[in-house]
């Protein structure tokens, strides 16, 4: 989103928001982060504005200025012909242009079922974008309903058995990818009746800068003995201390996550990058299917049938760090040390029992069967 000053328009210049900077990044156009100052070093890309009248193509400059300490410009040709002072603007990437909708001075709740589908040139690219977007998840809901047709034998005993047996059933190999699992979607399966927390992504501390610099110190230092076994398997959140004192603390002048040791004066033990954290969150989940199966025992097995789906898409990953800090988001450490044998399974982020409406708009729902 943009909202342009009187200034701004005066002037042609916009300054390019954090939001706006990490959107670029995001769908790979520009980084404002690796880029020097001064005209020479400015990007054009290409633009495209619209309206309920016209499509029209633009230039849209991305450049840091030589003065006022380079603070990261945008501007886009014509756009005064397109907006007032202080109207929203939409801006978004789509077939390797930036495309620009005021959404001010255009009426768009009181469009009806006949006027979404007939011609417009605002709306026809709507729709274009929309049915590419489609196109993947019709195909995959399509094949969802397929699979839901019988019972699949579980493959594993474990807690990832529901996923493993979902993505065997579509044919997805078994994958370490931090990468969405089909066509750019993520899948999540999980237990119709379950009420445990769902994870979101795997992402290591930053070794580098935190105070303990792997998982070997980690579990030396917080551990507890299970027999011959070191172990380090506990849940961190920012609501209240677990019973090893590890607590979740978000410190947002920084940016930063930190684990802290509340029984060591507040000791921050290792931290990541909040905004290494969002990057995560709107790759992994830019649109996901969090999949419900019901499952039973036959003939001395487990088996699994798809029940339903929930789609969502364009996580609210500003929202990331007060969900830290609430303990809708936590952390699972997964640790254990056997002799001089040190493994992890993963820094695991998750999501609480029905937190999806706190992270991401309205979703979809799909019976499969």
């Amino acid at each position: 989103m943009i909202e342009p000053t009187a200034t701004g328009l005066g002037k042609s210049i916009l300054d390019a928001t954090a939001l706006v900077r990490n959107y670029l990044v995001a769908v790979g156009v520009h980084d404002y982060a690796v880029q020097t100052q001064g005209q020479s070093a400015k990007v054009q890309v290409a633009g495209r504005l619209l309206s309920p009248t016209l499509e029209q193509a633009a230039v849209v400059s991305l450049y840091r200025p030589e003065t006022k300490q380079g603070d990261p410009r945008l501007w886009i040709t014509g756009l005064q012909r397109l907006a007032q002072p202080l109207d929203a603007l939409a801006v978004f990437h789509f077939q390797n242009a930036l495309y620009v909708v005021n959404l001010t001075r255009q009426d768009w709740a009181s469009l009806t079922p006949d006027d979404v589908h007939r011609a417009r040139p605002d709306l026809d690219v709507l729709r274009t974008v929309m049915a590419s977007r489609q196109a993947p998840s019709t195909g995959l809901l399509a094949r969802l309903r397929k699979l839901a047709e019988g019972w699949l034998p579980s493959i594993g005993t474990h807690d990832t058995a529901v996923g493993r047996t979902v993505e065997w059933g579509l044919g997805i190999p078994m994958n370490a990818s931090k990468s969405p699992d089909y066509n750019g979607i993520e899948l999540k399966s999980r237990r119709a009746t379950g009420t445990t927390r769902m994870t979101l992504y795997s992402q290591v501390p930053d070794w580098q800068r935190s105070h303990l610099s792997s998982s070997a110190a980690l579990v030396d230092h917080h551990g507890y003995m299970r027999g011959d076994v070191r172990k380090l398997y506990c849940s961190l959140t920012g609501h209240r201390a677990n019973a090893q004192g590890l607590k979740l603390e978000v410190e947002h002048r920084s940016g930063l996550l930190f684990a802290t040791d509340m029984n060591n004066a507040a000791f921050r033990v290792v931290q990541w990058d909040i905004g290494l954290l969002q990057r995560r969150l709107r790759e992994k989940h830019a649109e996901t299917f969090w999949i419900d199966v019901d499952t039973r025992v036959h003939d001395g097995r487990g088996e699994f049938r798809l029940k339903s789906v929930e789609h969502t898409s364009g996580p609210y990953h500003t929202r990331l760090p007060e969900l830290l800090e609430s303990g809708s988001v936590g952390v699972d450490f997964l640790i254990k040390r056997t002799g001089t044998s040190v493994k992890d399974k993963g820094y695991l982020f998750k999501l609480a029992h029905g937190g999806l409406s706190h992270l991401f708009p309205p979703s979809s729902h799909y019976a499969l069967r």
